[in-house]
C-alpha cells in the first residue's frame, strides 16, 4: 500500500533570527516537521536539536509555541556542528521515549583543526 503526502508543515522552534514575542533565540537551529498523508496518518520528526541552551525547551512551552514533542518519531541531524546537535540528549528526554537519530556516520565525530605548525 502506498501513501501520498498531502501536506508538509515545518515549524522553526529555535534559530538565531527571532522576530516573535515570547520566544528565545540561540545560535542553534531546530525545526519540527509534520508530514501528513492521504490516509490521515502523520509522521513527525525533529530536524536538528539546537545548541543545547534552554531556548528549545523554553520555546516549546504552551505559553510560547505550544509544541508537543511526544509524537516525534525520529530526529534528523543535518550535520555535526554543535549548534545543530548539542540538544539531542535533552530532546530525547523531552520526547519521553527512545527515538532513532538519523545522521551521517561522521556527523558526531570530534572536530578539531590543528594547523601543521601546531
Amino acid at each position: 500500500m502506498t501513501r501520498a503526502i498531502v501536506e508538509v508543515e515545518i515549524l522553526i522552534i529555535t534559530d538565531s533570527n527571532v522576530n516573535r514575542e515570547r520566544v528565545v533565540g540561540e545560535a542553534g537551529f531546530a525545526a519540527l516537521a509534520k508530514v501528513k498523508y492521504d490516509d490521515s496518518s502523520e509522521f513527525q520528526f525533529l530536524f536538528d536539536t539546537a545548541g543545547g541552551t534552554p531556548a528549545l525547551e523554553h520555546n516549546v512551552k504552551k505559553e510560547q509555541l505550544d509544541v508537543d514533542l511526544s509524537p516525534i518519531e525520529m530526529i534528523v541531524l543535518s550535520h555535526g556542528h554543535w549548534d545543530h546537535v548539542a540538544g539531542v540528549l535533552k530532546v530525547i528526554d523531552m520526547v519521553g521515549k527512545p527515538v532513532p537519530v538519523l545522521c551521517h556516520p561522521d556527523a558526531l565525530l570530534h572536530k578539531v583543526y590543528i594547523a601543521e605548525d601546531g
